[in-house]
């Protein structure tokens, strides 16, 4: 797993695989946040502006999703909960 996935430094900044959430299968499936309203599975807090630019909200809801499904759990009956920050605040 890359930095830029685990939490650590956000896309642009010394990450090997910045692009990489455009281009692997999360990125071809990503979760359309308009869909997601009101009760979205992750509740996400962005304190660094990059991972926003990075579509991290939609990327973190995708994964999340199929996390669970994966293993063969309801969404529904989770939370995540996810800090985007940058190395220093970690």
């Amino acid at each position: 797993m890359s930095a830029a996935a685990a939490g650590g430094t956000p896309p642009g900044e010394n990450s090997p695989d910045e692009n990489s959430a455009s281009e692997g299968p999360v990125g071809a499936d990503l979760v359309d946040m308009d869909r997601v309203g009101e009760n979205p599975l992750v509740d996400l807090v962005i304190e660094e502006p990059r991972w926003e630019a990075a579509g991290i909200a939609s990327v973190a809801e995708a994964a999340a999703r199929r996390t669970l499904e994966a293993a063969g759990r309801d969404p529904a009956r989770h939370e995540v909960s996810l800090l985007a920050c940058d190395d220093a605040r970690i």
